[in-house]
């Protein structure tokens, strides 16, 4: 093949983490994985695309200076060889250099955002699964306790169907069970629910995902606005306090990382004791968590809108009266996935939690 005869392709995409490199060729709807060694395959690869890349591999010419390519892992390859990597992947911890290279993926479905923050807070309850050192699946189970909960399980589009999912949600219920928690929660996708469903989880309901993608909403001045609280120490530790007593979990330090984070704004309303009815917290692009007494949920969404008209909220599908609230701000559904658990579930309390911290979260 002569180099003259081939043109330039646009549509590769370089994704650089550690010790190797992925390519997505967008025309081709194809990605692989390289180690730095091959760099040479890799400047061929970004300018030729995958397919003609590999024809030049394979030209022995003596004049072709382009075929002497040190030792270059063809990552995606090697995945198509192998039927189970269940025995071949290594677990360990998760690393930023690790999320960095899942948060830059496509195939990648959750919120980056809130995995970054939930890593900052329990960075040893997170793990990436390798093959060939190269990491092909992750997973999240921070724990607030007596609930352990399991999230952000991803595999990469090239390793799926080949076991990783389950070994990694494995080692997460053991690392869980390791940590004596009495119950583990879950919110699963189509994807994940054969596997968390053979792993003896149960079904238990299902959170909804809404959105509002316009500025306009019936009701939307509230007699008497609530505007955003400053976060105080006194007034973060009353949150977490009310926050254990209406959900039954300890949320404690990561509510703390929410409060102390200035791009996000709170609001609070009290009773005519005194005494705190209720909390939301108004993140970047997104409501929750929302706590609070049925009776004010109205009021702080009000409050909320008026600086936060185009967000998104997950909602406790057993909560019915927030769907119907939100629906009436001009809030629409757009996806559901399943609750699941196991071990003594016993959270009953559930009325006063109007949205969730986050898919993953809960």
């Amino acid at each position: 093949m002569n180099n003259d005869d081939l043109q330039p392709v646009e549509d590769c995409e370089l994704e650089e983490a550690g010790n190797f490199v992925v390519v997505h060729d967008k025309l081709l709807g194809r990605s692989i994985v390289i180690n730095r060694d091959g760099a040479e395959l890799i400047k061929l690869i970004k300018t030729y695309g995958i397919d003609r890349a590999t024809e030049l591999i394979g030209n022995e010419r003596d004049d072709n200076p382009l075929t002497i390519v040190p030792k270059a892992r063809v990552f995606l390859k090697e995945i198509r060889d192998s039927t189970s990597l269940s025995n071949k992947i290594n677990i360990r911890n998760l690393t930023e250099e690790d999320i960095k290279l899942f948060s830059n993926s496509d195939e990648c479905s959750f919120d980056v955002s809130d995995l970054k923050m939930t890593y900052s807070v329990f960075p040893n309850n997170f793990f990436v699964a390798e093959f060939n050192r190269i990491p092909v699946g992750m997973i999240g189970c921070p724990i607030y306790r007596p609930v352990g909960r399991i999230g952000w399980l991803f595999v990469r589009r090239e390793a799926r169907h080949r076991g990783v999912g389950t070994s990694l949600a494995k080692y997460a219920l053991n690392f869980l069970n390791a940590e004596n928690v009495s119950l583990i929660m879950l919110n699963a996708s189509s994807s994940g629910f054969p596997i968390f469903k053979k792993l003896g989880f149960i079904e238990t309901g299902h959170i909804i995902f809404m959105t509002k993608e316009t500025e306009s909403a019936t009701g939307y001045v509230a007699k008497n606005e609530i505007h955003p609280n400053e976060a105080t120490a006194s007034l973060i530790e009353e949150i977490c306090a009310y926050d254990k007593i209406s959900t039954g979990l300890n949320r404690k330090h990561i509510l703390e990382t929410l409060l102390q984070n200035p791009g996000n704004e709170l609001f609070i309303k009290r009773n005519e004791r005194g005494e705190l009815g209720g909390y939301l917290i108004c993140q970047k692009d997104a409501i929750g968590p929302w706590v609070c007494e049925p009776a004010i949920a109205h009021e702080l969404l009000t409050s909320a809108l008026s600086r936060h008209k185009r967000t998104r909220i997950i909602v406790p599908g057993s909560n019915r009266h927030v769907k119907t609230l939100l629906q009436n701000f001009g809030f629409t559904e757009i996806s559901q996935c399943v609750v699941m658990y196991k071990g003594n579930y016993n959270l009953t309390n559930l009325s006063t939690t109007n949205s969730l911290l986050s898919s993953a979260n809960g």
